[in-house]
C-alpha cells in the first residue's frame, strides 16, 4: 500500500518548519560568531547542509501537489483557489512571514564570517610583515612577491 500523498498546506507546514529550523540554527551560528567561538560554525555545516537538503525536497513535493492538483507546471501558489484564505492561505502566510527573516539572518551571519575572515587574513598579514615575508618593493616602485622560505633539510 503507497502512504498517502501529502496535501499542499501539509507541504507548506514541512516547509515552515524546515526553515524555522534553519532560522533557529542561523541565530545560534551568530551568537557563536558574536562569542568568538568558530567551532560551532564549522559544526553546524553539516545540519545546514542537511537543512537545505530536505527544504528542497519540500519544494519539490511542493510543486509535485501543485502540478497534481492543476496539471500545470508553471502554476504559482497564488493562483491556486483559497490561496488567501482557509488552511492555505495561512500556511502561505506563514511561510512568506518567515523567510525574510531566514534571508536576514543568514546576511547577518554572512556579514559576520566576512569579517571574520578579513580580520584573520589582516592578521596574517602582519605576522608575514614581522617575519620579512611582507610585500617588497623595487627601487622602480613595483610590487616584488617574496618567496615563501623553505628548509630544505641540508643545514
Amino acid at each position: 500500500m503507497t502512504p498517502p500523498t501529502p496535501t499542499i498546506v501539509e507541504v507548506l507546514d514541512e516547509e515552515t518548519r524546515l526553515y524555522e529550523e534553519l532560522l533557529a540554527l542561523l541565530k545560534q551560528e551568530e551568537q557563536a560568531l558574536m562569542a568568538g567561538s568558530g567551532h560551532f560554525t564549522a559544526a553546524s555545516l553539516g545540519q545546514k547542509e542537511g537543512l537545505i537538503l530536505e527544504i528542497r525536497l519540500a519544494e519539490l513535493s511542493r510543486q509535485a501537489a501543485v502540478r497534481r492538483l492543476t496539471g500545470k507546471t508553471d502554476t504559482r501558489l497564488s493562483e491556486l483557489p483559497d490561496a488567501t484564505t482557509g488552511a492555505l492561505g495561512q500556511a502561505r502566510a506563514r511561510l512568506s512571514a518567515l523567510l525574510p527573516e531566514v534571508a536576514v539572518a543568514a546576511n547577518r551571519v554572512d556579514a559576520l564570517l566576512a569579517r571574520s575572515l578579513r580580520r584573520l587574513h589582516h592578521t596574517l598579514d602582519l605576522i608575514r610583515e614581522v617575519a620579512g615575508l611582507g610585500p617588497c618593493y623595487t627601487p622602480g616602485g613595483s610590487l616584488v612577491q617574496a618567496a615563501v622560505p623553505t628548509l630544505d633539510g641540508t643545514a
